[in-house]
């Protein structure tokens, strides 16, 4: 197979250099890419957290676990689930939320949640409300 050469039209060392087998390739195109910024949201290293005795207005449940899901408009929803299926989904949808936190649902059917999850380290309360709803930034316990 015959190989081309180009001549740069520029007169300088900024000549094509063939690659082997996929053509050619300029060394203008090889740079490094710049060191990455450290992420403001780091990736979640957990998808659930698991809670004894968790409370609500029916009783207590021995285990419960809360998960992350996705609202199909964007942001987490917190799920409470328990051996016996769903328990209640903790957050509420709100346009504007900042990315990595959650609006808590603070309904009276939902008393006692908030607490429980920043006891647990699911949620840290930033002290700002959306529509009425406690903002809260997604906790330790799902970066741990």
């Amino acid at each position: 197979m015959k190989q081309h050469h180009h001549a740069p039209a520029s007169g300088g060392n900024t000549a094509l250099k063939h690659n082997g087998t996929r053509g050619f390739r300029s060394p203008s195109r090889e740079a490094i890419a710049p060191p990455r910024k450290p992420d403001p949201h780091p990736p979640l290293k957990r998808h659930s957290v698991t809670i004894p005795n968790f409370r609500t207005i029916a009783g207590v449940s021995p285990i419960a676990v809360v998960s992350i899901d996705d609202y199909t408009r964007g942001g987490i929803a917190l799920r409470v689930i328990d051996h016996d299926g769903p328990l209640m989904t903790a957050t509420v949808w709100v346009p504007g939320i900042p990315a990595g936190h959650v609006a808590i649902k603070d309904y009276p059917e939902h008393e006692g949640c908030l607490e429980q999850l920043i006891r647990h380290r699911v949620v840290e309360p930033t002290g700002d409300t959306l529509d009425g709803f406690p903002i809260c930034r997604l906790g330790s316990a799902f970066h741990d």
